[in-house]
C-alpha cells in the first residue's frame, strides 16, 4: 500500500487563485497609481518608488507562487521553508500598501485585502506544510 500524500489541496487552490489575482491585482493598482497621479499633488520622491514596489512585489508574488505549487506538488520541506520566508516581506509589503501608503483609497484596501488574504493563508498552509512534509518523510 502507497503512502498518503501529504500535499495540501487548500494551498494548491489558494495558489492556483492567487496565479490568476495576481494580474488583476497589478491592473487594479496601476489604474488607481494612475488616477491617484492626475488627481493629487504626491510630494516629491513618493509616487515612483510606490509603483517600483508594486513592481518588485509581482515579481516576488510570482516567484513564491511557483516555488509554493512547487513545494506542495514536490512535499519538498526546503521549498516550502522558502514560501514561508517569501511570505514574510510579502504580508509586510502588503500591509504597508494597505495602511501606509500616500495616499490609501477605498479601492486601495480592498484590491490589498484580497492579497493579504491570500498571502497570509499561503504562509500558514506553508508552514502546515513544512511540518507535514517532514513528518512524511523524515530522511
Amino acid at each position: 500500500m502507497s503512502a498518503r500524500p501529504a500535499s495540501i489541496l487548500p494551498l494548491e487552490v489558494l495558489l492556483f487563485f492567487d496565479f490568476y489575482y495576481t494580474p488583476v491585482y497589478i491592473v487594479l493598482a496601476i489604474i488607481i497609481y494612475i488616477y491617484k497621479g492626475a488627481t493629487f499633488y504626491y510630494p516629491p520622491n513618493t509616487l515612483a518608488p510606490e509603483i517600483v514596489g508594486i513592481l518588485l512585489m509581482i515579481i516576488m508574488q510570482y516567484t513564491r507562487i511557483h516555488i509554493g505549487s512547487m513545494a506542495n506538488r514536490t512535499e519538498s520541506v526546503s521549498a516550502a521553508i522558502w514560501l514561508v520566508i517569501l511570505g514574510i516581506p510579502a504580508i509586510i509589503i502588503t500591509i504597508f500598501y494597505l495602511n501606509f501608503q500616500t495616499f490609501v483609497f477605498w479601492a486601495d484596501i480592498v484590491n490589498n485585502a484580497f492579497m493579504l488574504f491570500f498571502v497570509c493563508l499561503e504562509t500558514l498552509f506553508g508552514i502546515a506544510g513544512i511540518f507535514g512534509f517532514r513528518k512524511a518523510h523524515p530522511n
